[in-house]
């Protein structure tokens, strides 16, 4: 019988040691179960996290792509101010050009003007003469 207790307390202490065995292992299943968990989720972040990044640098690509052609815009105008300018330096020039002749003709034309006057004060002189002339019955052979 002492041998029968004897047994039976190391069965009890077995079972109390696997009791404790099978406790620490159960809490060792629960913290590999919350370490799987945290990989799980930091798996997740780091797959949206590689998301977001590709999402970012989708959104830098397309931002570079519009600011070259926001650049490629601003030259266009650029040029086409540049034509602009040129096209109203051109005119600018053929109309001090323009002006310059016309200052000329003004000119001309008042010189010519000034002739015509001279010729027309010859002439009431020479009418005045005439009229003259033929009030006192005394006519002039005329040569012109």
């Amino acid at each position: 019988r002492a041998e029968a207790d004897q047994a039976l307390r190391a069965a009890e202490k077995t079972r109390q040691e696997a009791a404790v065995g099978w406790k620490e292992a159960e809490a060792a299943r629960s913290e590999a179960r919350k370490a799987l968990e945290e990989a799980e989720a930091a798996k997740v972040a780091s797959s949206q996290d590689r998301s977001a990044a590709r999402e970012e640098h989708a959104a830098a690509l397309a931002a570079k792509d519009k600011a070259a052609a926001a650049a490629a815009a601003a030259a266009e105008k650029r040029e086409e101010a540049e034509k602009s300018a040129a096209a109203a330096k051109s005119a600018l020039e053929k109309a001090d050009s323009d002006v310059a002749r016309l200052a000329e003709e003004r000119a001309e034309a008042a010189a010519k003007l000034a002739e015509l006057d001279d010729e027309r004060k010859k002439l009431k002189e020479a009418k005045k003469a005439l009229a003259s002339c033929v009030e006192g019955d005394l006519v002039l052979p005329m040569v012109f």
